[in-house]
């Protein structure tokens, strides 16, 4: 819970946002699965109209950024869990499901 709180918490907002994570491989099997299916199950949407914990990115810049660090990620090896967008009926808005990159 302290993992997903540090990094999905505040959804990047604030300087101690939890972004690298060095998982010891003693604990990684048991972690990972949970660590996704977190990810996976968070709420994304507006926080002013709904309960979401993860609101929108700033702009189609931000959006885009995080969709090209994620395909070099995935280019280098890494495999990604979440990182797509969530439509939300406004084209100008940037929701988008927290990813979790393994590398």
């Amino acid at each position: 819970r302290a993992i997903a709180f540090g990094a999905m918490g505040t959804a990047g907002q604030r300087c101690t946002t939890l972004r690298r994570l060095f998982v010891h491989e003693s604990v990684y099997d048991r972690l990972l699965p949970r660590l996704r299916k977190a990810y996976e199950s968070v709420s994304v949407g507006s926080p002013l109209e709904t309960e979401a914990l993860v609101g929108p990115l700033i702009d189609r810049p931000a959006f885009e950024a995080m969709q090209t660090a994620l395909a070099a990620a995935r280019a280098a090896g890494g495999q990604v869990t979440g990182g797509a967008r969530v439509e939300t009926g406004s084209a100008d808005a940037y929701y988008v499901r927290p990813a979790v990159v393994e590398m």
